[in-house]
């Protein structure tokens, strides 16, 4: 509980722009999967590069996204979408989620920094009525801290009743996703999964 609640209070932050006049702007570079995915769901600007996947694989180990997923991408999507992507446990190419509206803007490979520089040097011109909107969006869409902790209680009740078997698959993703990186230098999960009764 710990850990998600720190989750929450990261993203809802990134939600309601620090409860300050700006535009959170997140930029894929990489794969986005799972909390990675949510992160990225939760600014006000999604920008990625193309040939980089994002998805939901938590059902593959009996789980669902449990920081703000559903509530993230519902606001982007039709909720029969939403659902199906969580469901299926697929990865996505940025450039169909671009093509159903779940990110605003797709980069080329290698140039995603120049496409956030060049998004707000677009948007500086008309940065009252963007912000307006922003904040429009947010009354009519809210996402409230109490609705995402409700949901997050709720993952942490259904994360303590997974099995072993779900762990092993587990380990064996975090093992995977760390050989694809490793040739970066760069390791993602240090430490084992655990299984807590």
């Amino acid at each position: 509980m710990k850990y998600a609640k720190s989750c929450i209070d990261t993203i809802h932050s990134f939600i309601v722009g620090f409860r300050l006049p700006i535009t959170t702007i997140s930029l894929v570079r990489g794969d986005a999967l799972g909390g990675g995915f949510e992160v990225a769901l939760s600014s006000q600007v999604v920008i990625a590069e193309r040939k980089v996947e994002m998805g939901f694989p938590e059902i593959l180990f009996n789980l669902f996204p449990g920081m703000g997923g559903y509530h993230l991408l519902s606001q982007r999507l039709h909720p029969g979408q939403v659902e199906k992507m969580m469901l299926n446990g697929q990865k996505y190419k940025t450039e169909d989620l671009y093509e159903m509206g779940a990110i605003d803007i797709l980069a080329e490979k290698n140039e995603g920094k120049e496409a956030v520089y060049t998004f707000v040097e677009k948007h500086e011109k008309y940065r009252n009525g963007f912000l307006a909107m922003q904040n429009v969006r947010n009354k009519v869409h809210p996402i409230s801290y109490e609705e995402l902790m409700d949901i997050c209680s709720y993952w942490v009740d259904v994360a303590m009743q997974i099995t072993e078997k779900d762990l092993k698959l587990m380990q064996r993703l975090a093992n995977a996703q760390n050989r694809r990186v490793e040739a970066d230098g760069r390791r993602l999960f240090d430490g084992k999964v655990s299984y807590i009764k």
